[in-house]
């Protein structure tokens, strides 16, 4: 399919596109690993690009200079750096006591020496998936408010937002156990 067939039909909703456009899903997968992220990330940021490209073919304005492929490739590229500028965020020890106060002390565990439990939380929550990072980073770090996370993300209501960061301090409580037994 060309891309001036792939614009058309993506300026018509047309379903079928979509296999096409995944033809470009391996080489930003490669480079999202090769850049310390994973098969979640590099979908997440993959679909985020398709989403950009949608959003930009529908302007009148818009003038594709490359191939498709291409373009999505290095939307994923700036989208992914952008990520991992907000992952490598130095964060302060009262941000990370603020979330360490929604964990119970029982998971961390009483052997870890108090200045041990910075690193234990801050190892854990690099296991975690971009998106609980992020929805946690907005939360704890960045200070923003549950309607602003649900918006910024994308999500339908401040309810799902609400959902999504328990589940994410669930998943990293599971984290943190699974660390205090390897010790």
């Amino acid at each position: 399919m060309k891309d001036k067939e792939i614009l058309e039909l993506l300026r018509k909703n047309d379903k079928q596109v979509i296999a096409a456009l995944y033809k470009s899903y391996p080489p930003v997968e490669r480079f999202v690993r090769r850049y310390g992220g994973n098969a979640e990330d590099a979908r997440d940021v993959f679909q985020d690009s398709l989403i950009v490209l949608f959003q930009n073919v529908r302007k009148s304005d818009f003038e594709l200079t490359c191939s498709v492929g291409y373009y999505i490739q290095q939307v994923c590229k700036y989208m992914w750096k952008d990520k991992l500028k907000v992952k490598n965020r130095t964060i302060s020890m009262t941000d990370f006591q603020q979330l360490e106060s929604e964990i119970s002390d029982n998971q961390i565990q009483e052997k870890e020496i108090k200045e041990n439990r910075f690193y234990v939380l801050e190892k854990a929550i690099r296991r975690l998936g971009g998106k609980c990072q992020e929805v946690l980073n907005f939360y704890y770090i960045q200070k923003l408010s549950m309607k602003a996370i649900a918006e910024k993300l994308g999500y339908g209501s401040v309810a799902t937002a609400k959902t999504r960061k328990y589940k994410c301090l669930a998943q990293l409580r599971k984290i943190i156990q699974q660390q205090n037994q390897l010790i």
